[in-house]
């Protein structure tokens, strides 16, 4: 039931005048609106986290409500670019108490999801840039850390946030109340804008992005997977459908085009938009103004964002991100991954390494969907790896199969290899348009050459040698499914999504 906003700005804006006309367009826009607060954090500290940030918004928003009678319950939050993940990790630390929660939550070319522009941030071209345009000494080499795909930071945030909404994958897990009532809305553009610089460096370049941010990263919906491996299965964190629109001709920043632009004006897309959203669950309504639902608002920015797909098949790409680690939770990070098309003739479902040539052929099926510079490979979280992949032409192919090996760079310890078919027929897809895909995977190791047992009943040879290899004299041998020392090759661990 709002009738007062908070404004979140994003990463390295330093001065109120980020907000421009904004504020005050809002105001226009939405008369009912009593309050409009601003916020200002510094994200160009380099001992800054985003959950740093969070802590300082809790901190100020009790303030509002201790000494102010600021009523959180009738708030909408209105959150651009990082903002939004300072806000989502605020809402989420929140949920430990009796605070109330705001009743819509907003997200404006949100970095839900991270931004290619994080690898680049903390290099030196990073740091001069902040230097010649914000004049800051720092960059915010922590928060841009916490934006890099599959950062520590996303993988809990993401993942947090589906079980706080929608319970977790185990169906143990409860849901909080306040967090499912909430009225979620995301938003993002499509167009690079009009500052010729963005066209200087590939991640402010990539195609189906805002500049900043891809299309698929400002998304709140997307898909978390994780690997059962006693079941044998990817099990999916429950999500429902949010409402989400993609605002043509908008970039993540630029006087002209910004989605926050300085010449904003309330017929705007995204304003209008903003209006959409708070036209639901809302007793403040203006004069003129008809109630909606939230299903209502769904169904019509889904449609036009369908419309908007069918229209910019080159633009409809989505994210996967692939977080490989061991069950004592330690990164993997010296491995191989590959989208095989597992209808090419031949392929092995258990096996596809088995013939070179058909292996070269089912990657190759799938190379014209995976777009260039890819896998990125988080610096800072090893073991993530992020697919940047055309969906329309991904989606395309009947059955896909997903094969990863790595290696332990030890003698007698392995990885056994995963398989990992994607059967559409019956499943769904494994990527969702302009959406991120999150795939968590415990990989299982192969110890068995690291430990073996003696009969004492035998004689000790005389000679005891050190191992490796262990001794074979009075061993007691392994189960004759092992074979002897060393142990075959681990068979593939081959699944079903």
């Amino acid at each position: 039931m709002p009738n007062r906003a908070v404004l979140v700005h994003g990463y390295s804006e330093t001065s109120i005048a980020a907000y421009a006309r904004f504020p005050a367009v809002l105001k226009q826009t939405a008369p009912e609106l009593e309050e409009v607060v601003l916020s200002a954090f510094n994200s160009l500290d380099d001992g800054v986290t985003i959950d740093d940030l969070a802590d300082a918004l809790e901190k100020r928003m009790r303030f509002l409500e201790d000494t102010r009678g600021w009523k959180t319950a009738d708030t909408v939050f209105i959150c651009h670019s990082t903002g939004a993940l300072v806000a989502r990790r605020w809402l989420l630390n929140r949920i430990a108490t009796a605070r109330d929660m705001p009743t819509h939550f907003i997200t404006m070319a949100g970095a839900n999801h991270g931004s290619s522009l994080a690898q680049l941030g903390p290099t030196p071209l990073g740091y001069a840039h902040q230097y010649l345009l914000k004049h800051s000494l720092g960059v915010g080499r922590l928060v841009l850390r916490d934006l890099d795909y599959g950062s520590t930071f996303l993988l809990r945030l993401n993942r947090e946030w589906l079980a706080s909404r929608y319970g977790d994958e185990t169906g143990a897990g409860a849901r909080d109340a306040r967090m499912s009532a909430m009225n979620l809305f995301s938003m993002g553009g499509d167009s690079k804008g009009e500052d010729p610089a963005v066209k200087l460096l590939w991640a402010s370049n990539e195609v189906g992005s805002d500049n900043t941010v891809r299309i698929s990263g400002a998304n709140l919906n997307y898909t978390y997977l994780i690997a059962d491996q006693a079941a044998g299965t990817l099990k999916a964190v429950p999500s429902e459908p949010q409402a989400h629109l993609v605002v043509p001709g908008k970039s993540h920043y630029g006087s002209e085009s910004g989605v926050m632009a300085s010449n904003v004006a309330p017929a705007d897309a995204p304003m209008q938009a903003i209006r959409d959203a708070l036209d639901v669950a809302n007793p403040h309504l203006p004069a003129g103004r008809a109630a909606r639902t939230y299903d209502d608002v769904r169904s019509a920015w889904d449609a036009r964002t369908l419309g908007w797909r069918q229209r910019n098949r080159e633009d409809a790409n989505s994210t996967v991100v692939f977080y490989l680690h061991d069950r004592g939770g330690t990164p993997i990070d010296d491995c191989f991954i590959g989208f095989l098309d597992a209808s090419v003739k031949g392929l092995d479902a258990e096996h596809p390494h088995k013939d070179q040539n058909i292996l070269v052929a089912a990657l190759q099926a799938v190379s014209d969907a995976i777009l260039s510079r890819q896998p990125l490979h988080n610096d800072f979280q090893r073991g993530s790896y992020s697919f940047y992949v055309n969906e329309p032409t991904f989606n395309a192919m009947p059955l896909h199969q997903v094969t990863i090996e790595a290696h332990s760079g030890s003698g007698v310890v392995t990885y056994g290899p995963l398989n990992y078919r994607v059967d559409h027929a019956t499943v769904g897809h494994m990527i969702y348009a302009n959406q991120f895909t999150y795939v968590d995977i415990s990989m299982p190791r192969i110890t068995d050459a690291s430990f073996v047992v003696y009969d004492t009943t035998t004689k000790r040879p005389d000679d005891e040698p050190t191992w490796p290899p262990f001794n074979a004299e009075g061993r007691i041998a392994p189960p004759a499914e092992l074979g002897d020392y060393p142990p075959p090759a681990p068979k593939p661990d081959t699944r079903r999504i």
